[in-house]
C-alpha cells in the first residue's frame, strides 16, 4: 500500500513543479507599466491566464489521478479486506 500511496504522491508533485513552472513563467511576463497603471485588472489577467492554463493542460490529469488512485486502494481493501502500511520498529 505504501507504494501506491508514494507513486500516487510522486505524480501529484510532478503536477505541482509543473504549476509552479507555470506560475514563475507567466509572472515573469507582468508588465510594471500595466501594473501601475491598473493593478487589479493587470494581476486579474496574470491570475485568469493561470488559472486557463491549469484548467487546459492539469484539471483533467489531477482529476484522473485521484480516480484511479481511488479505484486502486478499493480494488486492495476488496483483496485484502484490510489495509497494510509497512511500519518502522520503535
Amino acid at each position: 500500500m505504501d507504494r501506491i500511496i508514494n507513486s500516487h504522491i510522486d505524480e501529484i508533485d510532478k503536477i505541482e513543479e509543473a504549476i509552479d513552472a507555470i506560475i514563475i513563467s507567466e509572472t515573469k511576463k507582468i508588465k510594471i507599466e500595466e501594473v501601475v497603471a491598473e493593478p487589479a485588472e493587470a494581476l486579474a489577467a496574470v491570475v485568469e491566464k493561470i488559472k486557463r492554463i491549469f484548467l487546459d493542460e492539469y484539471a483533467n490529469q489531477a482529476v484522473e489521478l485521484g480516480i484511479n488512485f481511488g479505484k486502486v486502494v478499493n480494488k486492495k481493501i476488496d483483496n485484502d479486506n484490510v489495509l497494510k502500511f509497512d511500519r518502522k520498529p520503535q
